[in-house]
């Protein structure tokens, strides 16, 4: 797609920031894709975020699989 997406690490970051500025948590609709990063021996598991029952989930999608829309990347802004 051309983008320049966040890392797992980043979105960590951008997450305590947002959470501290405004109490609020993201991606509780929605998983973050962080496609920045890449996992697993070929590097085809790409880490994925929701908060769910007030706990952040970190797990990893198959970059492979078609995704349905509730996984989204975002884009790094500098």
């Amino acid at each position: 797609m051309g983008m320049n997406t966040q890392t797992l690490r980043e979105h960590l970051l951008q997450e305590l920031e947002y959470f501290e500025e405004t109490g609020k948590h993201l991606d509780l609709k929605s998983w973050t894709l962080c496609t920045g990063s890449r996992h697993g021996d070929d590097g085809n598991l790409i880490p994925r975020v929701k908060w769910v029952h007030d706990q952040l989930e970190i797990s990893f999608s198959n970059s492979s699989d078609d995704l349905p829309s509730v996984f989204r990347p975002r884009q790094v802004i500098s």
